[in-house]
């Protein structure tokens, strides 16, 4: 099945649905059509739009998810469906009764995981890790020592400067990355759901605040696919950036088309994530030891070699 993410970014648009297609007008000129069946993500980012109740019922029973943002690109709001998974109430059970120690051993993985790619992709591009795969070998059960952390402040300033700095609510760079994230988080959030486990049931990541928490963690070692599209674009078109529309789309198609080779096979970034998933109710429910992440960067370490 096509898994779409579609962003309505233009104001004073309509969005409906006729003929099972999600129909986007503006004025009176339809400006595009897509099934529904094909929909996984609905993306609005600006403050006017209107949508009817028609096109959420649709699209949240074709299992498709809307994500509304801020001005700076950050989920405000997500709407779900009300049920993906028929033997969700046994895996919200599985999430809810398990063990402190599951909890810190599963996110030292995905710390590592990310500390990993985080070095992996300076490595490509700076030809230095500069220590981060040194450190990634280091991280202790629930990072205790803060490795995560630590490894930030190396990572951020060797990517994008000395003068960077990570802050979600400065343009430029951080726009970007935010613009991205949300993207990512949404999938992620999508294939949480689709394996029957409760987003709001996290590993790391506690707020009650918070009804994603778990998408929070679980994309940790993912981010690096919006960190390196933003980097390219930084190295094209110089340090004074913004988040054009352009760039937008550039940066959507760029996570959708992102692939892994998992078991010599390629899979899109969507089939990977739900098979994030699907590794991690394993895991709660005692069938694994070890949740599955992919082997990231493997045909680049390959290409460098030659």
């Amino acid at each position: 099945m096509i898994e779409k993410i579609v962003e309505i970014s233009q104001d004073n648009v309509k969005l409906y649905t006729e003929n099972e297609q999600l129909v986007i007008k503006k004025e009176e000129n339809e400006i595009y059509k897509v099934p529904l069946i094909e929909m996984g993500v609905l993306l609005i980012s600006t403050p006017y739009a209107s949508i009817s109740t028609a096109l959420i019922s649709k699209i949240t029973k074709n299992k498709g998810l809307i994500v509304t943002t801020d001005r700076n690109y950050m989920p405000v709001g997500l709407f779900l469906p009300y049920e993906l998974n028929y033997i969700q109430y046994e895996r919200f059970q599985y999430q809810i009764n398990s063990s402190l120690p599951l909890k810190k051993q599963l996110w030292k993985q995905i710390v590592t995981a990310k500390i990993k790619t985080q070095g992996l992709l300076l490595k490509k591009y700076k030809n230095n890790d500069y220590g981060l795969l040194n450190i990634s070998e280091k991280v202790l059960s629930g990072d205790s020592s803060n490795l995560e952390a630590y490894s930030s402040k190396i990572y951020w300033k060797e990517l994008f400067g000395e003068n960077f700095r990570r802050d979600r609510k400065l343009p430029g760079i951080n726009s970007i990355l935010n613009y991205g994230y949300t993207i990512l988080r949404a999938m992620v959030a999508r294939s949480i759901c689709a394996s029957g486990l409760n987003p709001t049931l996290g590993i790391f990541h506690r707020n009650k605040y918070n009804s994603f928490s778990l998408a929070d963690d679980l994309m940790e070692p993912f981010r690096f696919v919006v960190d390196e599209l933003t980097y390219k674009h930084m190295i094209e078109s110089g340090i004074q950036i913004f988040l054009a529309k352009d760039l937008k789309r550039k940066i959507i198609e760029g996570v959708i088309n992102k692939k892994f080779e998992i078991n010599k096979k390629i899979f899109s970034l969507n089939e990977t994530l739900f098979k994030v998933s699907a590794s991690l109710v394993n895991v709660y429910s005692g069938n694994e030891k070890k949740l599955f992440l992919p082997d990231f960067y493997e045909k680049d370490r390959d290409s460098n070699k030659k």
